[in-house]
């Protein structure tokens, strides 16, 4: 992209890249996974109940993985209503939340209890401006577990 920076560009210009440097990253440290949630489905997904709208990307043999990203402001946004399917979800077995930092290289996984926790003690709440939807901001530095750095090619 030129320009912008990821954060300021259109929605959809957004969209049609979410995620996608994450999951190589994923992949890459984890390759023993099964592709197992939406990715842009070429349909209108909003109006589905959250469960299947945030069912998590990767089935691995450890549990169910949802893939994030962040960037230079260090800052973790993710959706209440997102955070509260993947909660649902871990009733159902481990849920874990990778997260990678694209532009520090690092890269953390815990389990998504671990996430709601740090959430609920360090997350500031706000909301998108484009859909005013609520998300928490948790910085890198109160995340529940210690960064590690990927020196790897996606």
């Amino acid at each position: 992209m030129t320009g912008k920076a990821f954060h300021q560009a259109p929605f959809a210009v957004r969209y049609s890249q979410m995620g996608d440097v994450s999951e190589g990253v994923f992949e890459t440290l984890m390759p023993n996974h099964h592709r197992y949630g939406l990715n842009r489905p070429n349909m209108y997904v909003a109006n589905l109940p959250p469960m299947l709208r945030y069912t998590p990307d990767y089935l691995t043999p450890d549990g169910l993985v949802e893939v994030m990203g962040i960037g230079r402001d260090k800052t973790l946004k993710i959706k209440i209503e997102k955070i509260n399917a993947l909660l649902k979800w871990h009733m159902t077995g481990s849920v874990y939340l990778f997260v990678y930092d694209s532009y520090r290289k690092k890269w953390w996984l815990a389990e998504i209890d671990d996430w709601f926790s740090a959430c609920i003690s360090y997350g500031e709440m706000a909301r998108f401006p484009d859909n005013n939807k609520e998300y928490v901001k948790l910085n890198s530095d109160n995340f529940p577990v210690e960064g590690v750095k990927f020196d790897g090619e996606t």
